[in-house]
Formats: structure tokens, sequence, C-alpha cells
């Protein structure tokens, strides 16, 4: 994934100083009416800046942190590792989506150990289990063939087992 040069905080801030020297460099004059007095232009500005910045602070801590949280758990998953920790959040749509990741996340894991437990069946079976290619080459043999046939993997076709096996 692309990671950006710039973060939008400082996109932000960069654009809030371009604001001010735009302001100052240019006068107030233009855009206030005037019967407005500087202070209270400079005052509005102020308490629009600050409002953008602390609704920049609300987006970042409700909705872009936990959803880069769950992309970094995503790719964490995806490699394997099912004992990721994920964001933690009380109501909403970010929330609902943390829930979903992790009912899937656990059904994830719990059937991934369904087919290793399956995978385990041939290891554990008392009887020779083999496993041959199309021209009778094994593949596999477990245990109990290997206990019952030693050589099996070393003759492959031309072992009297599995002679005429086509």
């Amino acid at each position: 994934m692309k990671q950006q040069k710039y973060g939008i905080t400082a996109k932000l801030i960069f654009f809030t100083l371009l604001l001010m020297i735009g302001v100052s460099f240019f006068g107030y004059t233009a855009w206030v009416p005037h019967d407005v007095s500087a202070t209270f232009f400079v005052s509005m500005m102020s308490i629009i800046i600050l409002f953008f910045i602390l609704l920049w602070v609300v987006i970042y801590q409700f909705i872009i942190r936990p959803t880069r949280k769950l992309a970094d758990a995503s790719n964490a998953l995806a490699e394997g590792n099912y004992t990721v920790n994920l964001p933690q959040m009380k109501g909403g749509e970010i929330a609902r989506l943390i829930q979903s990741f992790s009912t899937m996340r656990d059904t994830l894991q719990h059937s991934r150990q369904e087919v290793e437990e399956v995978a385990q069946i041939p290891m554990n079976n008392p009887m020779p289990v083999l496993q041959l290619d199309i021209h009778g080459q094994v593949l596999y043999a477990n245990p109990a063939a290997l206990k019952n046939y030693p050589d099996i993997m070393e003759k492959h076709n031309s072992h009297p087992l599995i002679q005429g096996v086509e």
C-alpha cells in the first residue's frame, strides 16, 4: 500500500497557515464589510479554524485511527495471525464493522483448526494410507504405511504393492 508523503493533519495545518498569510497579506477588508472591526474578523476566523481543527481531531479519533488499525489487523490476519488485537469502540458504524471483523477472525480461526484436525486423520490412521500420482509415484505415505512397507518411498511404482496400478 502506498504511503502518503504528508498526512491530512499536515495538509490542514498548511492550509490554515496559508489562509492566515493570505488574510494578513491581502488584508481583511476585501472579505469583510467596512463596519465590522478587525478584531471581530480575526476572532471569527480563529473560531472557524479552531472548529475545523476540533472536527479533524474527532474524525481522526473515531474514524481514521480505528480504520487504520483495522487495516493493519486485516494484514496480520492475512499472514495467519489470528490473535491480532482489534481496536475497541462502542456504538456507531465503525464499531459494527470492527465487531463483524472480529466475528470473521474467530470463524476463520475455528475453520483453520478444523482443517488442521481433518488433515491429521491420515497421520493417526492405524491402517496404511498411500497417495499416488497418475504415474504410480508415491506422494504420501502415513506412518502405518511406512511401518508396514519401509521401502515404499524408494521403490515407488516398482514396489510389489503398487505394481500394475494405473
